[in-house]
């Protein structure tokens, strides 16, 4: 977990410590025991790999295939920005600073089975496979999958970075640390954003506090 700390740049090297990047981090890394599948496990690693995979496949950087192929199609008015680590490779498991607008923007796309306006931004398939998609017994036997089903939420599942609940209402969302939400209530046709900076990296009574403010407004708005 130091390792990895220092590798994305998130926190000051020792003094006198080898440079670290996360490119390095994993060409460095032991295999770890297990196998695919089983119980859901949080590794915020496995988002920096793929965003390194995407780069090496693409030729571009992470932040100019994330312009070209979402923040512009969705009508972002505002750039955002990616913390990088030492090298410059983005942390893509996190570290993005958008406006509340924008991150709005991107739950209307979902909202929107990928589409705005006359163009579908993002293929419907995509959005598809996040209501689909996701084991809810692999969560359930999770490390979140106790805490979550205090909240109340129902069933639950997590795909592709997001997090799926059943419902009722039947939503998906986003999380980030530090209290940062995206909320999408389809059949509400509701986003909420949520930007915070709480104290704690992750503060339960203020996420239950968030889904229950949700579930009260969807609520509210019900014809």
């Amino acid at each position: 977990l130091a390792a990895y700390a220092a590798a994305t740049g998130w926190e000051a090297l020792p003094a006198g410590a080898p440079p670290a990047d996360l490119a390095r981090f994993f060409a460095d890394m032991a295999p770890l025991p297990g196998s695919h599948g089983g119980a859901f496990k949080y590794d915020s690693a496995n988002t920096d790999l793929l965003g390194l995979a995407l780069e090496r496949a693409t030729g571009k950087s992470y932040a100019e295939l994330v312009s070209e192929h979402l923040w512009q199609p969705m009508g972002a008015a505002h750039d955002a920005f990616v913390t990088v680590d030492g090298r410059g490779a983005a942390r893509c498991s996190g570290g993005v600073c958008a406006t509340a607008r924008d991150v709005a923007r991107l739950g209307q796309l979902v909202l929107d089975a990928g589409r705005r306006g006359p163009r579908q931004s993002v293929p419907a398939r995509v959005i598809d496979d996040l209501w689909t998609g996701g084991d809810a017994g692999a969560w359930s036997a999770g490390q979140f999958g106790a805490s979550f089903g205090a909240m109340g939420l129902g069933t639950t599942r997590y795909r592709n970075g997001w997090y799926i609940v059943d419902g009722p209402p039947r939503l998906l969302f986003a999380m980030g640390i530090h209290g940062q939400n995206l909320f999408v209530v389809p059949d509400h046709g509701l986003v909420i954003v949520k930007l915070s900076s709480l104290v704690t990296p992750i503060d339960p009574p203020a996420i239950m506090l968030a889904h229950r403010a949700v579930t009260e407004i969807a609520r509210l708005l019900s014809p």
